[in-house]
């Protein structure tokens, strides 16, 4: 009795834990890893990056989904620069106002609660730095956020927040006091005034001070081709005085900059950030068409998920109509001459001098870019980095499609089924990407559920598995992707000695190693694949449902007089666990192979499904029937069956999830969707059991085709007609005997007599009458002796004749029958026999002799 309770204990746990979910962030995925002022950091995705000046903002979401056990607390924690401890925030008891700076003497910032609807929102805003501007590319405020709840906690990615202040800071050598706070020497701040003019056709001027380029020099990568276009997009400003070029405006977001004059006017001059020279031409005062400007590197590296990010031909002209041209592994960029035009994800300006990168790149954008103007060509070697993301854009004119390699959020393991489930991590240009599996399973430890981080063996242990039924396999899905499937051949049933199932949350775990994240200014870099939540669901057996005890025709005596009524249900319990864990059901009733709402005739009044609780109760009555044609329908169709197909709800992303349903056999071609194999979303149907475990479901019908009238009128019928056969039968064969009546064969002695040969009748009418009288043997025994001729006269027949044999009784026979009292004189007997055939007889017998009758 104990170990039962044990087990029944036991199925009760794994149900409820099965219904859990592991508490995650919630958010929205997004290639883009770098943010700029106004963007929103949604936690939970990958590790990113924010570039910001004093008083820009960005907006900090914290959302939670799962089972926290009823309460959580939202932490913020940092690092500033320079200092490796980690201080927090509590951000459940922070104000809507906030003054409070943190970090003060390197990168100051402020943390302020939002107004929301469900107060998951917070701001950050950014204070003075103060930094030196060697400093800039080395130090940044490390973010990341923890939830605590009852049984665990939940822990971020980070963001890295970089602020280039301290270059605007910068004590140039300028004599003019109102030039003290900026990177230009005094030669650009002319320049910019308009009051040098060139010498030649072309020429050059110190644009940054020395110390500056030295400092861009030691920036990543990324960062140079930001600040390449972003240093000369003022120009055209009306005054210096509001030209700042230390903001991080310069670096990051310049699209909507970009308009024609700003277009044309890169064909005019050209920074090299190498060694700070602005490079310009004399705007027609030369002969000279076009220059390339020297020490340019042709090495550009783009990184994937920022802004767009452009390459900039190095060829300055005196002329800003000059025609440029751009080649992209030697094939022509060609502008349909829009403002911008995206020619296979990638932007061509209208000006033909500048392309673009966006933020959906991939190694395939990488490659030689060659652009010519005039007698001059230039060509740029551009590899793109793409960080592991699993999930990829394709950009096609203005329009994105999302190609995911997310695990399905949900995967439903039904016992016994086969499932497989993967994640693919893209990524462009890194050489040290790393894939794992994590595992987490749900316990139940002292009264309270825990999610515990197992490896996969400890994993296996616990669900009762082995690597025959369940096992990883890590692969190249090409190039720049790499794919992690988990198969499950077989899910295991409940483990009762540990009262566990196969629920648990599967993720992706992906990094690079720290010699690649810092080329992208990140210590580190983490992604992880989100979703993976594997939900156990029992296979299903007579304890699922309730089914009316009459569904049985034999029992509820199914009739056209009377009709029938079927009945199936789930069970409320069952039905309730499919609900938490977001299955949807879906039921209907086959009739044989066919779907009986498509048996169009059984519904013209005749019958009708019902379902309550939908879909959850299936009811089907059959009214009594008087259609001829729906009783024919009726008598030709042997079974009615419940099915219930269970599926992903509509709009699920199951792209990465794989199941074997064929292994049920071919879909049923009138079923159409209804059939479980034939539904895209559908993972499980008990039509797949019918002929196995779910065997008791279907209900054999068995009507027969009435006759007419009703059963008791014709039985009597029948019984009549019987009778009336059977007479006219008897009367057939009478008058068969009467005509073919031989009346010389009606007694015995004739018979024999004809058997000898003779002819009893023409042998009396030859013959005149005689007496006979048999002679006794020597014996003295009559019996056998011969008849012979009685000699004298004659004698009556009553005193002559004596009968020993039993041929003679004939004879004995007439002397009965002719009673010659009856006839009185000789003349009464002769007038009466031609109407009395028995006379007529043997009036003939006497040869017509009057006188021997």
């Amino acid at each position: 009795m104990l170990t039962k309770t044990l087990l029944i204990l036991a199925a009760v746990t794994t149900i409820a834990l099965a219904g859990q979910e592991m508490p995650r962030f919630d958010y929205s995925i997004s290639r883009k890893i770098m943010l700029t002022w106004d963007d929103r950091w949604e936690v939970g995705g990958s590790n990113m990056l924010a570039i910001l000046s004093k008083d820009k903002k960005i907006i900090i979401r914290v959302k939670v989904s799962g089972d926290t056990g009823g309460g959580m607390k939202r932490m913020l924690f940092y690092k500033c620069p320079k200092n490796s401890v980690e201080e927090s925030i509590d951000l459940s008891s922070l104000a809507t106002t906030s003054t409070t700076d943190r970090c003060s003497s390197t990168i100051s910032f402020q943390v302020s609660a939002l107004k929301s609807v469900d107060d998951t929102d917070f701001q950050l805003a950014m204070g003075s730095s103060k930094l030196s501007y060697t400093e800039v590319f080395r130090e940044r405020i490390e973010f990341f956020i923890k939830i605590e709840y009852a049984t665990g906690e939940l822990v971020s990615n980070r963001l890295f927040v970089w602020s280039l202040d301290a270059i605007s800071s910068f004590s140039s050598a300028s004599t003019s006091t109102s030039y003290k706070k900026r990177f230009l020497t005094d030669a650009a701040v002319n320049y910019m005034k308009k009051t040098s003019t060139a010498t030649s056709g072309f020429d050059s001027i110190q644009f940054l001070e020395p110390a500056i380029s030295r400092v861009l020099k030691e920036a990543p990568d990324f960062f140079k081709a930001k600040m390449n276009l972003g240093s000369i997009l003022y120009f055209d400003a009306g005054s210096c005085l509001t030209f700042q070029m230390g903001k991080s405006i310069m670096f990051v977001n310049y699209n909507s900059k970009l308009d024609d004059d700003n277009q044309n006017f890169q064909k005019l001059m050209k920074l090299n950030i190498d060694d700070g020279k602005l490079w310009y031409s004399a705007c027609g005062l030369r002969n000279e068409a076009c220059e390339v400007v020297p020490g340019i590197s042709p090495n550009v590296t783009i990184l994937s998920g920022m802004d767009f990010t452009a390459i900039v031909c190095p060829i300055i002209c005196n002329d800003k109509t000059e025609v440029f041209r751009f080649y992209r592994n030697d094939v022509q960029m060609v502008g349909s001459g829009d403002e911008w035009t995206y020619v296979d994800g990638l932007r061509i300006s209208r000006t033909g001098n500048i392309v673009e990168f966006p933020h959906t790149l991939s190694n395939r954008h990488s490659g030689v870019y060659r652009c010519e103007a005039g007698s001059k060509s230039f060509s740029f070697k551009v590899k793109v980095i793409s960080l592991p993301q699993f999930q990829t854009e394709t950009f096609v004119s203005d329009s994105h499609a999302k190609i995911t390699g997310l695990l399905p959020p949900k995967v439903y393991a039904i016992e016994d089924e086969y499932v497989s489930y993967s994640c693919i991590v893209n990524f462009a240009s890194l050489e040290t990407v790393k894939i794992e599996p994590v595992f987490y399973f749900v316990e139940t430890v002292g009264g309270s559920q825990s999610w515990t981080k197992m490896t996969l063996d400890e994993f296996r242990s616990k669900v009762n598995t082995d690597g025959a039924d369940f096992f990883l396999n890590a692969t190249s899905a090409g190039k720049d992707s790499k794919r992690l499937t988990a198969t499950v051949r077989r899910v295991p049933p409940v483990y009762t000695t540990y009262g566990t199932n196969f629920s648990h949350r599967f993720v992706c775990d992906v990094s690079i190693d720290r010699s690649e994240s810092m080329m992208v200014g990140m210590p580190t870099y983490k992604v992880q694949s989100g979703g993976g939540d594997v939900v156990f669901i029992p296979r299903l057996t007579r304890k699922q449902f309730v089914l009316n005890p009459n569904n049985n025709c034999s029992v509820q005596g199914c009739g056209f007089s009377k009709g029938a009524f079927f009945e199936f249900s789930l069970t409320d319990e069952f039905m309730a666990y499919l609900t938490r864990v977001g299955v949807d059901v879906e039921s209907y009733l086959r009739l044989d192979n066919d779907l009986l709402d498509n048996v169009k005739i059984l519904f013209n009044n005749a019958s009708e499904i019902s379902t309550t609780n939908a879909p959850q109760r299936l009811a089907y009555k059959i009214y009594p029937v008087s259609s001829p044609d729906v009783a024919k329908e009726l008598v030709k169709r042997k079974r009615l069956i419940p099915v219930y197909n269970f599926r992903y709800r509509t709009g699920s992303n199951i792209a990465n999830l794989k199941l074997d349903k064929e292994r049920h056999g071919e879909p049923i071609a009138a079923l159409g969707q209804s059939d479980c194999r034939q539904d895209s979303l559908c993972f499980y149907s008990t039509d797949f059991d019918i002929g196995s475990s779910l065997s008791f479901l279907p209900v054999s019908l068995n009507f027969k085709m009435p006759t007419e009238p009703e059963p008791a009128a014709a039985n009597s019928i029948i019984i009549g007609v019987v009778i009336g056969i059977i007479c006219l039968i008897v009367v057939i064969i009478l008058i068969v005997y009467w005509v073919r009546r031989q009346p010389e064969r009606a007694y015995l002695v004739e018979e024999k007599e004809i058997q000898l040969g003779h002819n009893p009748k023409e042998e009396a009418k030859a013959e005149v009458f005689k007496e006979y009288q048999r002679v006794p043997n020597q014996a003295g025994d009559e019996d056998g002796a011969a008849v012979v001729p009685l000699q004298g006269n004659r004698m009556s027949l009553g005193s002559s004749l004596s009968v020993a044999s039993g041929d003679d009784k004939e004879l004995d026979q007439y002397k009965d029958d002719i009673d010659f009292k009856e006839f009185g004189e000789q003349g009464s007997f002769i007038g009466g026999y031609q109407n009395d055939p028995r006379k007529k007889e043997v009036f003939e017998a006497a040869g017509g002799n009057e006188a021997s009758v």
